[in-house]
């Protein structure tokens, strides 16, 4: 059976969202985009009376190897999880260094407790984006800073 975009999503819900570390920075994780359409959405933004918050999006391409004929037919899979951080602005620039730091806080919990396959979801994975400097975006009216990280899960050698 295919791994899904589901599966990889519990698997980082388990082993890295409800991490104590991630914990203390915010419990505002959506596994989903927010939209600023709605104060039922912006009320989302906020963790201990700032903007402060991941969003993380799972997908899942399928690339044909070539390799292998009818049944046989090989396939890898990427599943990518864009993970997006964002913190509210302040003069003092600590939150400009927090994303950062939370960032670089993230990508270790994802090496020390998902693994190198994603809790046996995939063959291995690679950090695609990250130690980009945080960018200054606008949101509900607020400066905010957005840090992201993209990470690809490949699985070789998927049956067809």
């Amino acid at each position: 059976m295919a791994v899904t975009s589901s599966t990889i999503r519990s698997a980082w819900n388990t082993a890295v969202w409800s991490h104590a570390t991630i914990q203390a920075m915010t419990t505002s994780i959506y596994n989903y985009d927010i939209t600023q359409q709605s104060s039922k959405e912006t009320d989302k933004f906020f963790f201990s009376q700032e903007i402060n918050f991941f969003t993380y999006i799972t997908t899942r391409r399928q690339v044909p190897t070539g390799g292998g004929l009818g049944a046989n037919k090989q396939r890898m899979y990427e599943h990518d999880v864009l993970v997006r951080y964002y913190r509210q602005y302040d003069t003092t620039g600590s939150n400009f260094n927090a994303v950062i730091d939370n960032l670089e806080s993230l990508e270790n919990i994802v090496r020390t407790q998902l693994g190198t396959k994603w809790s046996d979801n995939v063959t291995f994975y690679r950090l695609m984006e990250s130690g980009n400097q945080p960018e200054l975006v606008e949101l509900i009216n607020q400066p905010v800073w957005l840090g992201t990280q993209l990470y690809r899960g490949i699985i070789q050698n998927a049956a067809a």
